[in-house]
């Protein structure tokens, strides 16, 4: 059923689902490897800078309540130059939607389906994802609400019953001659959440107030304590130089839970199949903002808009599979994020910047 307006806690939902996604099975392993036993403290500094981005997003898109991002590029910069500065988003989009999607259909080949083809796993998210983003923002907000509840049970109960199976001496010592390794990792921290400029593309479309941007820091602020939360278990659990040959920690750590089997015999297996709902949600997402960008990038008509989301999936497939190792592929959408965040922390200002020039002289006049 659609309502006229996304409602506030709707926006939390579809933030914190945007950011969490293929990077909870990787970021303990990536902290690790960058900035040891401390990596959670870079994963919160990271955090506090997002929270900062993401207020400049918010407070771009409410300058122009009715536009979402790629209208605003094209109405504050025009139709040449705003082409073109929506071209790096437009392509990191697309491209993180193939590679997300080729990462998890990889994990769940070694986790679960491991006689399944990839591109038979690669394809069918492909599908299922397209169908929700061409039902429409509400349709996503309601999937959003029913996924979201699911997979934050299921991080929690995985951070309670492995969090008293590690060992704190393992995250020790604090900040001892490692400063320099906890600062360098601050920008791969911020990568982490990167999913919160989903805010430029769904702003539009909800109700505006107070409230909504309140609902947005905390959709941002429920990934960061779960990313810090899970990044300090799998430590406590694996050790950080033991980590850094760890591929998939988030999904090892759930081999290591000591319980007796009542019922399951892999419990990794279960978890595989839960988080498929996260991965999914996130994807939803950035196939949506991808969408919006292909459509106002080549001037679709909006009665055609909703289709293309169809059209680019064989496109989206030959991505997702043309690269074989997915090592390469998870260093891919580690220099995507990188590029992602540098344009936008210009462009963000610059629009901002642009505007309120704009409106001065207009006033002036």
């Amino acid at each position: 059923m659609k309502d006229d307006s996304l409602r506030p806690v709707q926006i939390m939902t579809l933030t914190a689902s945007a950011i969490f996604g293929v990077d909870i099975l990787l970021v303990p392993q990536r902290m690790a490897r960058i900035a040891g036993q401390d990596g959670w403290i870079s994963l919160g500094l990271g955090g506090l800078l997002s929270l900062a981005s993401a207020s400049l997003i918010y407070y771009l898109v409410s300058l122009y309540p009715e536009d979402d991002m790629p209208n605003i590029c094209i109405k504050v910069l025009g139709r040449l130059l705003g082409r073109i500065i929506m071209l790096p988003t437009l392509l990191y989009t697309f491209i993180y939607v193939a590679l997300s999607f080729r990462i998890f259909a990889q994990a769940l080949l070694t986790f679960l389906l491991d006689r399944t083809p990839i591109y038979a796993i690669v394809l069918l998210m492909l599908l299922v994802t397209a169908y929700a983003v061409y039902k429409g923002i509400y349709t996503m907000a309601s999937v959003c609400d029913l996924l979201f509840p699911l997979a934050l049970i299921t991080l929690i109960v995985l951070v309670a019953t492995t969090i008293s199976q590690g060992r704190l001496d393992y995250l020790r010592p604090i900040l001892f001659d490692n400063s320099d390794k906890v600062l360098k990792g601050v920008l791969p921290g911020l990568q982490e959440y990167t999913g919160y400029s989903i805010i430029a593309y769904i702003y539009s479309h909800s109700q505006k107030g107070a409230r909504t941007y309140k609902w947005y820091m905390v959709g941002i602020l429920i990934p960061i304590i779960f990313y810090m939360l899970i990044t300090l278990v799998c430590i406590m659990n694996f050790t950080a130089p033991g980590l850094e040959g760890v591929l998939y920690p988030t999904l090892t750590l759930s081999k290591s839970i000591e319980y007796t089997p009542l019922f399951m015999e892999r419990l990794e297996a279960f978890v595989a199949v839960i988080w498929i709902s996260i991965v999914f949600a996130s994807g939803m997402a950035y196939y949506y903002a991808a969408s919006r960008n292909i459509a106002v990038f080549f001037g679709v008509k909006s009665q055609y808009e909703r289709y293309i989301v169809f059209a680019f999936i064989p496109l989206l497939l030959i991505l997702a599979i043309l690269e074989p190792n997915v090592l390469k592929s998870i260093k891919q959408i580690t220099y995507l994020k990188t590029i992602q965040i540098l344009v936008a922390g210009f462009v963000v200002p610059l629009l901002i910047v642009i505007t309120l020039i704009k409106r001065r002289s207009s006033i002036k006049k």
